[in-house]
């Protein structure tokens, strides 16, 4: 990726040599891309909070109303689903999804 500076090319090695556990053990999205561990990636858009029944009426009125404001606050979210099975995923950073489909 030609276009990275030296700074974003730094967070993205990071972001993609840092160890997670999966569930076949601990790993890191590079290794698992080049595995061939994800078939396909998405970008989503996903409600920035869930709704909490309790915590909505425990507040007074001024609180409900921000709280019904950030409901409605949606934010993006880059998955790479599993090649064993399509309806799971990951969710990862802009940039691990960038480097997949580059």
């Amino acid at each position: 990726m030609a276009d990275l500076t030296k700074a974003q090319a730094a967070r993205q090695t990071a972001a993609l040599d840092k160890k997670y556990r999966f569930s076949h053990g601990a790993d890191t999205f590079r290794g698992m891309i080049a595995a061939g561990k994800f078939s396909h990636a998405e970008i989503a858009t996903v409600p920035r909070i869930t709704y909490d029944r309790r915590k909505f009426n425990r507040m007074d009125y001024k609180a409900q109303a921000d709280y019904e404001r950030r409901l409605a606050e949606t934010k993006t979210e880059y998955r790479l689903y599993y090649a064993s099975d399509n309806d799971t995923f990951c969710v990862v950073p802009k940039l691990v999804f960038d480097y997949f489909n580059a």
